[in-house]
């Protein structure tokens, strides 16, 4: 049952990790994302210390790594928490690397204290550390583009008070008492959008909304590299936007089909390219219904989109013309 627990604590850290570098990249900058990984290397050496340090103080048993087993799990709920009451902004940085620091601050503690408690099977409570963590890396994949960033590491609040029960018999009841209830949360986040992160100031998502009443998110998809939100409200001949990570974006244009209503676009430097040969074989990546597969289409080339079109885009694909139906 200690190996379990330890490999339940590790699958949560990796979870929690590689899940708040996607929302991070999708509310602050992508090349901040990877700030999460330090954070987490930080906290979990940090907690090793503290054990060796306060050893003298706080005596080490399995009832109290269990107990800090909980508070971490309580802690991970909390920092998403911070991330979706304090949308970002300049001076908000240090909180958004310091809320996840105590997480991982806690999980160190707990492993460290079993290590310690354990040290004759050391070699197999490491392997079972492995494992976990090599798991966790490879279920946030799937389980981001299932459930989506905030979800998913909800999902990985759950596991440590799993681990808890498995850690200390008297604990049992209450971790999996909490356990059940993060579990029903985490089942009807999406529905109800209780954690939901919002782009920070500087996303041009964020602005152009609030730069354009009555603009709203129609749709929201998770993948392992990246959050797509479908935005519609936009003035014509715009049908919707689809943002990448909250910043790059694509249009989706409005188009009765008629070539004859976009044939200025032959002339416009981004069909330059397509005027070079006689109906080219083209591959347009991320066309989203826009400027670039109008352009290509007015020359009569021949298409194929590789595109992240969500399930808005299909459902304007009436209005955007022929060129939607992709």
């Amino acid at each position: 049952m200690i190996h379990l627990g330890v490999f339940l604590i590790t699958l949560s850290g990796l979870l929690f990790e590689i899940g708040l570098t996607r929302i991070y990249s999708a509310t602050i900058w992508y090349h901040f994302a990877f700030v999460a990984v330090s954070v987490a290397l930080l906290g979990w050496g940090l907690g090793g210390l503290a054990v060796y340090l306060l050893k003298k103080r706080i005596e080490p048993t399995m009832s109290v790594a269990a107990a800090l087993t909980m508070i971490y799990g309580m802690t991970i709920p909390l920092c998403l928490l911070v991330v979706v009451q304090f949308p970002f902004t300049l001076e908000r940085l240090p909180i958004y690397f310091i809320s996840p620091l105590i997480p991982f601050f806690l999980a160190g503690m707990a492993l460290s204290m079993i290590f310690d408690l354990r040290r004759a099977q050391t070699g197999s409570l490491y392997f079972a550390d492995l494992v976990g963590a090599s798991l966790g890396a490879l279920c946030v994949t799937f389980l981001l583009q299932a459930v989506g960033g905030e979800t998913a590491v909800l999902i990985a609040a759950i596991l440590p008070f799993v681990a808890a029960a498995c850690l200390s018999k008297p604990y049992r009841l209450a971790a999996i008492s909490v356990a059940i209830a993060l579990t029903l949360v985490a089942v009807n986040n999406e529905s109800r959008g209780t954690f939901r992160v919002i782009p920070g100031v500087f996303k041009a998502m964020r602005r152009q909304m609030d730069n354009t009443p009555g603009t709203k998110v129609a749709q929201t998809g998770w993948n392992a590299y990246s959050r797509i939100d479908a935005v519609e409200g936009f003035e014509d001949p715009y049908l919707a936007r689809l943002y990448i990570d909250s910043d790059a974006w694509t249009s989706i244009l409005k188009w009765d089909g008629n070539l004859a209503s976009v044939s200025d676009m032959s002339t416009w430097y981004r069909a330059l390219p397509f005027r070079m040969f006689d109906q080219p074989d083209t591959l347009i990546i991320g066309p989203g219904g826009g400027s670039r597969t109008r352009g290509c289409t007015v020359l009569r080339a021949r298409t194929r989109e590789l595109s992240s079109i969500t399930q808005c885009a299909r459902r304007s694909a009436q209005e955007a013309g022929t060129i939607g139906r992709g």
